[in-house]
This record gives structure tokens, C-alpha cells and sequence, in this order.
């Protein structure tokens, strides 16, 4: 894409802290959906469409942050992206470390804070769905 017919708003962390919400929310509606309309198949260990959808979801929040970050600090985005689709936490760990040197210290701990709030938030929400029903 020329840098014409690119869009000319810069990413800001803002943005970047928006679509990571965004994100969460989704997979976490996707997993209290599975919870709650599959819960035999859940633990018998099928697959559900809410899943693979939380799934699909998980990988696209991962690349599209990693290209809204390289984005912004004026890089090109590359092979990145595709490194986040297929291996998830470690390419972003691996992106911090590469990019950002001793502010990985920290931004590797902060960044389990998505991924436990998606393991966590579904399973306090669903049981008290389940109990209005």
C-alpha cells in the first residue's frame, strides 16, 4: 500500500489500549457464551464455534496490536504480524525484548494482565448468569 492511499492518522497508545479492550471483551463474551450454551461439550474438550470465534479473536487482537505499536513508532510491520498469529504470547514477548530492551522489565509483566483478565472474567461472570436463569 503507497503512503498515498494509507490512512494519515497516527496510531496513538490510546488507540493501542482501545483495541487491546476491545479484545478482551470479545474473547471474554465468546468463552461466557461457551460456558454457558456448551457445557458438555466444554468439558468433554469439543470444540464449539464460541471458541474457535474466541480463538480467531485472540490471534487477530494479538497481530493488530503488534501492527498498531509498529505502526506508530514509524517501523515497518513485516513478518510481525505473522509471528503473532502463529505463536501468540511468545512473538510479543520476543517483540518487547527485541524492541524495547529494559522496558521489557516491565511491559512483559504488564502484558499478562490482558491474558489473565481473559482467564479470569468469563468464569466470575458466567455463574452469575447461570443463577438468574
Amino acid at each position: 500500500m503507497s503512503a498515498e492511499t494509507r490512512s494519515t492518522h497516527p496510531t496513538t497508545v490510546k488507540a493501542e489500549l482501545m483495541v487491546i479492550g476491545v479484545s478482551v471483551s470479545v474473547i471474554s463474551f465468546f468463552t461466557v457464551w461457551e460456558i454457558l450454551a456448551f457445557p458438555l461439550q466444554l468439558a468433554a474438550g469439543k470444540i464449539t464455534l464460541p471458541g474457535v470465534l474466541g480463538g480467531f479473536s485472540f490471534l487477530l487482537g494479538q497481530s493488530l496490536w503488534l501492527t498498531m505499536d509498529r505502526r506508530r513508532r514509524g517501523l515497518e510491520v513485516g513478518r510481525w504480524r505473522y509471528g503473532a498469529i502463529y505463536l501468540g504470547p511468545l512473538a510479543i514477548w520476543a517483540y518487547f525484548l527485541l524492541e524495547y530492551r529494559l522496558k521489557t522489565l516491565y511491559l512483559i509483566p504488564l502484558s499478562c494482565v490482558p491474558y489473565f483478565l481473559i482467564a479470569v472474567i468469563p468464569y466470575l461472570i458466567a455463574p452469575a448468569l447461570v443463577d438468574r436463569m
